[in-house]
């Protein structure tokens, strides 16, 4: 009977331990490359401000107004801002089907404005008119009824055909085509109408400006600014100055750098209403990005920063459509990668494709360190 019970307890303990091997967050704690650098966050940027700007933008995935109120709620919660109830942001600037958000995160005295600039509304027709008829069950932009797909399908591979190929890179299929130019104009002038809100607050006119976008929206961004009209490179082109944080997360830098490799604005190769070379340089995406603030930071203006402006990449290995960046791309400005696990990985065989991709803002590690910078936080606060 003893041995038996002691097979048993053995048995027991063998589960246990299986049972806590199963699944694991390699880098539940980030991890950074290079693996000693200096750089701040949020925080210590509106403790010697009082004020500061966030302009987040989003990446490939269908995204509704909820993403932003997202975004805030995380936010507030990491920055100890109390706020109780839904968010309600206020309209900055709508054109093109591309909308701007803006709501104020308010800490004792210290005050972070966000805007959010969403454009899933430019590519949501083009999938629901192509990719419905392959999607079973529906998904973001297909409802059930118009989700036509009939064949046996497997339910993970039915998942991620819906999500990840449907829905997610289609996005960026849309944006490589003649689509793009529409939501380059939409947030070009988001930006433009960001600015100029901006400018209208004497706390945030002068104060630092900090950049967050995810996957597709970070070459978005880029581009945008890049192929802005004459009349918004002159508004926008010298605030870049002011730029502290290019925060860029779930990056597909490389693998969209296959599908463009000429002209950084392909409207003026086509002589649309854009900004003269000499102003806007010749690289776009995340290249014409960094060229663009390095101008703005090396000239005249008394609005020039200290400090370079900081690249902070944050990237899940497990991230099926993710890379890490590499410095090159950036001209100089000091860049960082940040490795980060999204979601568990079981076995160490398999994590969430979906998670790891669209998880980023939900990890714990993630926005401690867009809140502290390097040293992340603990107990509630910043490590000093």
């Amino acid at each position: 009977m003893l041995t038996m019970h002691r097979r048993t307890l053995a048995t027991t303990i063998i589960v246990l331990l299986l049972g806590l091997t199963a699944c694991a967050k390699p880098y539940r704690l980030a991890e950074f490359d290079p693996p000693q650098p200096s750089f701040s966050g949020i925080d210590p940027a509106l403790t010697a401000s009082g004020a500061g700007t966030l302009v987040a933008i989003h990446g490939m995935c269908h995204h509704s107004p909820t993403w932003f109120q997202g975004v805030l709620t995380r936010l507030a919660r990491h920055l100890g801002a109390a706020h109780s109830g839904e968010w309600s942001p206020h309209p900055v600037g709508e054109a093109y089907g591309v909308i701007a958000r803006k709501a104020d995160i308010v800490r004792g005295a210290q005050r972070l404005r966000v805007y959010g600039i969403l454009y899933s509304e430019v590519t949501k027709p083009l999938k629901v008119k192509h990719l419905c008829p392959d999607v079973k069950g529906g998904n973001e932009v297909c409802e059930p009824a118009q989700s036509s797909y009939d064949r046996d399908r497997a339910g993970i591979n039915n998942a991620l055909k819906n999500t990840l190929l449907n829905d997610c890179l289609a996005d960026a299929v849309i944006y490589l085509g003649p689509t793009g130019e529409t939501i380059r104009a939409g947030v070009g002038a988001a930006l433009d109408a960001i600015y100029r809100d901006m400018a209208a607050d004497a706390a945030l006119a002068t104060g630092p400006v900090m950049y967050l976008s995810e996957s597709l929206g970070s070459k978005v961004l880029g581009d945008a600014l890049v192929c802005s009209t004459p009349e918004i490179a002159e508004r926008v082109y010298p605030q870049l100055a002011r730029t502290s944080h290019l925060f860029l997360s779930a990056n597909q830098i490389p693998l969209l750098n296959l599908g463009h490799r000429g002209p950084g604005c392909p409207e003026a190769v086509a002589s649309r209403n854009v900004a003269p070379l000499g102003m806007r340089g010749s690289e776009g995406g995340v290249r014409g990005l960094a060229a663009l603030i390095q101008r703005a930071q090396s000239g005249p203006r008394t609005l020039q920063r200290r400090e370079p402006t900081v690249v902070v990449a944050f990237t899940d290995p497990n991230d099926l459509l993710s890379y890490e960046v590499d410095a090159a791309d950036f001209g100089g400005l000091p860049v960082v990668n940040v490795i980060v696990s999204n979601d568990w990985t079981w076995f160490r065989v398999l994590e969430n494709p979906l998670s790891a991709h669209r998880n980023y803002l939900e990890n714990d590690a993630v926005v401690d360190v867009l809140r502290c910078g390097r040293r992340g936080a603990a107990g509630g606060v910043c490590r000093p």
